[in-house]
């Protein structure tokens, strides 16, 4: 019963519900456009024309080495594409092709185009220099000191400088053991600055590139080289080349230099990354330079050649012959208006600095030239 009375009494006190007044259909949305991924930026392409052979060691373990350290800490803003061994310009027209833009960037021996870099060809004057480790270094110095050797790189944007390791005297048939034993050879050397000192010496200079030695040796039209090591593996030199006559003269300053208006082209970010690593690129071409000979050597060695080292006193009979080179350079410097003697003395403090506190390798130098 109690449930029965109930259910009117719950009837009339419910409230009544108010009729729901129908929604508006909304609207369909316009599809929203999906954001387009950012345009990658385009990769800048970098051409070096590098005259070294592609099998020498420099090529491979310090200018690609250089360029993908490059790549990497531009997080691929720049892309190097590499032309070795001559195969883009020619080692003497590398100042003038780079300039005309035929490449981005040239690397080239400075005395092979003799009075265009006057100062710099300080560099090659003889018995200042011991080993490309410590003059590569003391040559990015020179160039960061000097306002005479910055005003005559003007055309360019230098990234490094280099100095091969020092040349001796390479022969096929004549075993050279005195000055006189050098009277009427016909030496090849690509330097103007070397070109002299084998006149001075009485050789006779014959100026080849890199390229033609070969077959000049095969043909027997010149009876050897006055060179650095490493290059008569990498140009096979060594097929010929048996006698080494180890007077220990001089070195050839080089430059890995930039076009200027590729340069300028070049965002600042990237610029300031390859100016970070001038001095350490030098160091890294000194020292795989270096360590590089030291094994041609050794495989020389094996091979049966034979090394004679000039006695002090002999020694000193070819660099008497040699002191007008100094004469003449100075020469070309203060017929330019400049103080050469300022600028000697200047190279020879740099020079002397590196022997006392040799370069550190950097971490991202790689194998450098040694052998494995």
């Amino acid at each position: 019963m109690l449930v029965i009375a109930a259910l009117p009494f719950v009837a009339a006190c419910a409230v009544p519900t108010v009729p729901t007044t129908p929604t508006t259909p909304t609207t369909p949305t316009t599809p929203t456009t999906p954001t387009p991924a950012p345009i990658p930026e385009k990769v800048i392409e970098i051409k070096v024309a590098n005259y070294y052979a592609p099998t020498h060691r420099l090529s491979p373990d310090a200018f690609e080495q250089w360029g993908n350290e490059i790549e990497k800490r531009t997080d691929g803003k720049v892309e190097f594409t590499w032309y070795h061994g001559q195969s883009l310009i020619k080692s003497k027209e590398t100042p003038q092709g780079l300039r005309a833009g035929i490449c981005d960037v040239g690397i080239w021996c400075v005395s092979f185009n003799a009075g265009l870099f006057p100062v710099t060809e300080a560099v090659d004057l003889p018995l200042l220099v011991r080993v490309s480790a410590e003059g590569s270094p003391a040559m990015w110095e020179f160039y960061t000191q000097s306002p005479e050797m910055q005003e005559e790189w003007s055309d360019y944007h230098p990234a490094w400088f280099h100095v091969t390791a020092i040349s001796n005297f390479h022969t096929k048939n004549v075993f050279l053991q005195t000055l006189d034993d050098l009277a009427g050879m016909r030496m090849v050397t690509g330097s103007a600055t070397k070109g002299e000192m084998l006149k001075l010496l009485g050789a006779v200079h014959v100026n080849l590139t890199a390229t033609d030695i070969y077959p000049a040796l095969e043909r027997d039209m010149v009876d050897g080289c006055f060179y650095p090591w490493a290059p008569q593996r990498s140009w096979k030199m060594t097929d010929f080349l048996v006698y080494h006559t180890i007077a220990d003269i001089s070195v050839n300053g080089h430059a890995g230099a930039f076009n200027l208006e590729a340069w300028d082209a070049l965002p600042t970010d990237v610029q300031q990354v390859i100016d970070d690593l001038g001095m350490s690129m030098s160091g890294l071409c000194g020292a795989t330079l270096t360590n590089e000979s030291a094994w041609v050597i050794e495989e020389m060695k094996a091979a049966g050649h034979e090394f004679y080292t000039l006695p002090a006193d002999e020694k000193a009979r070819w660099v008497e012959k040699l002191m007008p080179v100094y004469d003449t350079w100075m020469e070309k410097v203060t017929s330019k208006g400049l103080d050469g003697q300022a600028v000697l003395d200047s190279w020879k403090q740099y020079a002397a600095k590196y022997q006392d506190t040799p370069y550190q390798p950097d971490d991202w130098w790689g194998r450098a030239g040694k052998k494995e």
